[in-house]
Parts: C-alpha cells; structure tokens; sequence
C-alpha cells in the first residue's frame, strides 16, 4: 500500500436530537394492582464524514491518485411501546403473588438518502470518479445514493407465579412461568448507481449536470444472487421454575430450569424494476430458518456468615442468538468501519457456560466491596471476520468462530464520604468504581461461511484486555437531585479477524 495512503483519518460532524414522553396509569384495589405504562421516543441525527485520504482496492494500481471520501447519513428512529401489567397477592398471608404483562412495541428506523462517495482530486481541487460498468454492490462502497427503511413489530407476554412452603420447618420459595414474544421486520432499500461525477467542486456534486449520462436504479445489496430487502420473523416460547431453598441458618441454594423455544426465519428478496413499469417485480433471493430448543440450567450457592458479607458460587447456562442482520445474506455499508459488510445463512447461535465466584461486604446501606472471579466457555462464538478470496467486495461476515474461553477477576466498589465528620455535607458523596482484567482464547476452527473458510487461534473479538470505570456522585436538595462524574476506559481490543489480501 502506498505509504501517503497507509493510514485511516477522519472528520466527523454529528449533529443528534432526541425527544422522549412517558404516561403511566395505575389502579390499586385490595390485594390487586393494573398498571398501564407508555413510552415514546423518536430520534434525529444527521452525520457528515469526511476522509482526507482513502485506500480503496479499486485504486491499487493507480497509488498517485489522491482519493477523499464523504458519506452524509440521515437517521430518524421511532419507538413506541406499551406494558399492560397486572399483579395479585393470595393465599395465606398473601405469600402466593401472580404477576403478568402483555405488551406490543413498534419500532421504525428510516434512513433516507444516504450517500457515500470516493472522489479523486485534481489540481484545481475539483472532484471526479468513472465507475462506468460497476455492479450496484461495489457502487455502495464508492458512488452511491441509498434510501433505506425498517420496521419492527414486537407483541409478547409474561405470567410469572410464586410462592412459599415450609419443608423441615424452614420457608422456602418457589417461582415459575411462562413467556412468549413475536417480533416482525420489514426492511427494504433502493439504491442509485452513480456512474459518474467528472471535475466539479464538492457543493455541486448532487447537481444533475454533474452525473455523466446512465444512472441504474435497482434494490440495496449482492446484484448476483441477494438484495437489501428482507422479511423477517423470530418467535420465542419460554417457561422456567426457580426454588429457593434454604439449608440451616447462613446458607441458600436458588436453582432453576429455563427451556426456549426460537424459531427465527429471514426471506432476502429483490425487487426489479422493468422499463416502463411502476410497480416492481419481486424477485425471490436467500431465504434461511432455524428452530432450537435451549435448556439452560442454573444454580447460585449463597452463604452469609453475617448479615453484611456473602459469599457466592454459581453456574448458568446462556445463549446469544444472531441479530436478524447477521444471518440476512445481502450485503450493506458500514459506516463505522467503511467497508462492504454482508450476512450468513450458516450462522449458529452461541451456547455459554458461566462459572462464578464472588465475595461481597456491603459496610452500610448503598455501600458495597466486592471481589468475584470468573470463567467462561463459548461455543460458535459470533464474530466478524474479513473475508479471504480475491475479487470478492464484502469486506466482513459474520461467522462461527472456535470454542472460546474467557477468564478474568472484577474488583467493585462504591463508599460514601460520610466519616469525614468535619464537613457535614460529605455525607452526601459518594465514591464508586470498578475495574476488571480478562484473558481470553478462541481456538482455531474452520469455518462455514461465504468467503471464509478458516479462522486461526485468537484472542476474542470486541474483548479488551481490561475495564476501567469510576466516578463521584453528589446528592443535593434533600437527595432529590443527584450530579455524576465517571470516568471509563478499556484496554485494545480486535474489532474484525484479520484476513483481508488488502491487509499489509
């Protein structure tokens, strides 16, 4: 790569707005209590990008080409959501407690008129670039005007129940319950080809003399075989039971069962647009469904020698299922990394084992000493990599990596200042932080994905190597405001596997 390109630099304007309302509803009557709650929030922003100097593969033979690249990105994000929920106290000392809720959510992003151009420069500071012949995928990357739009529709529900029995004399509690939610996306972009934009300043480069003659209009993603717009449904049953038992006087075990059933399905689709048609034709793509049924165990083992100090061991089993975007086999841009991105039918959801101990003093009310250890195994861990095969645009998948483990220790702490007796008005400071050091190992595993066929041994992706947090928080006016300072920082951490030929 050619040394004046070997670097990533970038200016970034954002300008963001954000509005929010709540209303909330409750009734109260005996044992009983009905609660309606109500959020809505819409977000804006506007982001502009510019890059002074860009490596682009499409340039490699031509190093003495300066490119600059500017993408501006419009948001605007809706969410409104309601909880209708309900709960009711019976049985003897009113010890037996249904809870339940019903729910609906919508969830609207719209993303209109993203654009994103690679442009060289020439002496007089003027902009040009020829992409006579590109396919609409690459366009993305270079030369491209994009409207995108999402919806979500989420409905779901849970009824909790719990209650108490005496066995040797000793209460002990018991929990079950039931859950289900339904989410439907509907996702579709179109996308402008811009052929061409020859010596014009940069404020007259959307001014319709400034493209060359041939604009192709067509759907957002992979021309040959997938496109931006997909369908998308996901579906969640869930039931669990949780006792709690306690075994003489400092200890209780909390164990507990949770099985789910998830199907999730993503029909990619395209829609061509024949001359002289309004109406486009829809063109089947990739279509990918899955059904799993998870059981996922748990045990905490608590011990309480005072009523001040714990100790804890637990282990639970967890999993972490792929956004609807990772298995959607379309490709897209990625404005945070600036490249091609696309998803993977093949991918698996991740199993975790959790193993953990931790010690615990809590000196007062709100104060707290902590110091735990712990372990984790992963399997098909999701991760993103850069794809491997030559001519091929997308510049990261998301895959299945190898078993992972990751270990660390976690200190925490939080102390008010309240004996430091000769100013009154500390007792309302308050110190906090926290801080964790991770060791993590992906073992090497070859891979089932388009354009990625092997992932070598590494460290976990989006895992630093340490955390840092910390703060001072001040309560005022009778504690009815509160000011925060924090302070937070993380050690490096690999954001993509490397893998790329245009890696040096």
């Amino acid at each position: 790569i050619p040394e004046f390109l070997n670097f990533s630099e970038n200016t970034r304007y954002l300008y963001s707005s954000e509005f929010a309302g709540v209303l909330n509803f409750a009734y109260s009557f005996g044992a009983n209590k009905l609660t309606l709650k109500s959020l809505y929030t819409t977000v804006f922003r506007k982001n502009f990008i510019k890059r002074d100097s860009v490596f682009n593969p499409a340039v490699f033979d031509f190093p003495e080409l300066g490119i600059s690249g500017f993408a501006y990105r419009t948001e605007q994000r809706g969410l409104i959501n309601s909880i209708l929920a309900g709960e009711h106290k019976t049985g003897r000392n009113k010890e037996t407690q249904l809870d339940w809720n019903i729910n609906v959510s919508t969830n609207n992003i719209n993303l209109p008129d993203t654009r994103n151009f690679l442009l060289s420069i020439n002496e007089k500071g003027n902009y040009s670039f020829i992409n006579r012949g590109i396919g609409l995928e690459q366009s993305l990357a270079t030369s491209s005007r994009v409207w995108n739009k999402s919806k979500d529709l989420i409905t779901g529900g849970a009824f909790n129940l719990s209650s108490v029995f005496n066995l040797f004399n000793v209460k002990q509690v018991v929990k079950g319950g039931i859950l289900f939610q339904t989410r439907r996306r509907v996702s579709t972009g179109t996308g402008l080809v811009l052929e061409g934009i020859n010596n014009f300043p940069l404020d007259s480069i959307l001014a319709p003399s400034a493209y060359l003659r041939g604009v192709t209009i067509g759907s957002v993603g992979n021309a040959l075989e997938s496109s931006g717009n997909y369908n998308a449904n996901t579906s969640l049953q869930a039931v669990y039971e949780s006792i709690e038992n306690r075994i003489g006087k400092y200890t209780r075990v909390i164990w507990g069962v949770r099985f789910e059933n998830y199907q999730q399905s993503v029909n990619v689709f395209n829609l061509s647009f024949d001359p002289n048609f309004i109406t486009p034709e829809y063109v089947p793509g990739v279509f990918a469904s899955r059904t799993a049924l998870d059981f996922l165990p748990s045990v905490n083992i608590i011990y309480s020698p005072l009523n001040t100090i714990n100790f804890r061991g637990a282990f639970s089993q967890t999993v972490i299922r792929p956004d609807l975007q990772d298995i959607a086999q379309y490709t897209r841009y990625d404005f945070q990394t600036f490249q091609l991105t696309g998803g993977n039918v093949n991918i698996k959801s991740t199993n975790i084992s959790n193993y953990d101990l931790k010690f615990e003093w809590f000196p007062s009310a709100g104060e707290i000493f902590s110091l735990s250890a712990f372990y984790k195994e992963m399997e098909n861990p999701i991760e993103y990599a850069q794809t491997t095969q030559e001519n091929v645009l997308v510049g990261n998948i998301a895959i299945n990596s190898g078993n992972t483990v990751v270990k660390g220790v976690e200190a925490e702490f939080r102390k008010r200042l309240n004996f430091i007796s000769f100013a009154k008005w500390m007792e309302n400071v308050t110190l906090f932080g926290n801080a964790a050091l991770i060791r993590s190992r992906v073992a090497a595993t070859a891979v089932d994905a388009p354009f990625v066929s092997f992932s070598p041994e590494h460290r976990l992706s989006g895992q630093p190597d340490y955390i840092l947090n910390g703060g001072i928080s001040i309560a005022a006016f009778k504690k009815s405001f509160e000011a925060t300072l924090s302070f937070n920082r993380t050690g490096d951490y690999v954001d993509d596997l490397g893998g790329s030929i245009f890696v040096p």
